[in-house]
């Protein structure tokens, strides 16, 4: 039986979702990962709180491929872009 897609709350931050990462691999910043947007979370940061981090991402999977606890960030930046939207409106 496959194990269902993980909760941010799953990161425990081995950082392989940044060895992949394009935005990673060119500035550096650990806000701008998946691993930096699921620790953020997991201490109750806001959507609008990780605006550049969601606006930074490039949507290409990477992370979601290599991620040991199957945490699906690809649907996580478009979930807190769908609320940066709502709440800009």
């Amino acid at each position: 039986m496959e194990k269902a897609p993980g909760h941010y709350s799953d990161c425990h931050g081995c950082s392989l979702c940044n060895l992949v990462c394009p935005v990673w691999q060119t500035t550096h910043d650990i806000t701008l990962t998946p691993k930096g947007r699921a620790r953020a979370l997991q201490h109750e940061a806001t959507a609008a709180e990780l605006k550049n981090s969601t606006a930074t991402c490039t949507l290409c999977g990477a992370c979601n491929l290599v991620c040991p606890q199957r945490i699906d960030s690809f649907d996580i930046v478009l979930d807190l872009r769908r609320q940066i939207l709502q709440s800009d409106r």
